[in-house]
């Protein structure tokens, strides 16, 4: 293979794994974040919808997690209890500004945990994550 014809492959390379990784970011993290604070969305999506959306936000340690605990504690189920858990652990993170998440989220997983569940486990993720392991 010639040169010009490794640097044109390799730059198709590159493009295509830019591509994905916006593709990937858009998906899994910016636009249910955009969702799940946008009204409109709101009045239109469905309980599968709220789940799905407030579960890709949960799964990373930046993002509305406020938000996607309370549409939790209303539309979650027992498929969302492992985003739950990470609600609880990003939120129990040490973070400095603006990564920090606000106060209560902490306490709205933690309340979206108790009624999904039907349990009132702890108030730490490590009591919750203990339960979750023996379940």
């Amino acid at each position: 293979m010639g040169k010009k014809k490794f640097r044109l492959l390799a730059l198709l390379l590159a493009g295509l794994l830019l591509a994905g990784g916006f593709v990937a970011f858009r998906v899994l993290w910016f636009d249910p974040n955009m969702n799940i604070g946008d009204g409109d969305w709101l009045a239109v999506a469905d309980r599968a919808e709220f789940n799905e959306e407030a579960c890709k936000v949960l799964w990373w340690p930046w993002g509305n997690h406020h938000d996607a605990c309370i549409l939790l504690a209303r539309f979650g189920d027992s498929d969302s209890i492992p985003c739950m858990l990470n609600g609880m652990k990003w939120a129990e993170s040490e973070a400095e500004p603006p990564a920090r998440l606000p106060d209560c989220t902490h306490a709205h997983c933690r309340e979206a945990l108790e009624i999904v569940t039907g349990k009132k486990v702890g108030s730490s993720h490590a009591d919750w994550e203990e339960w979750w392991a023996e379940q």
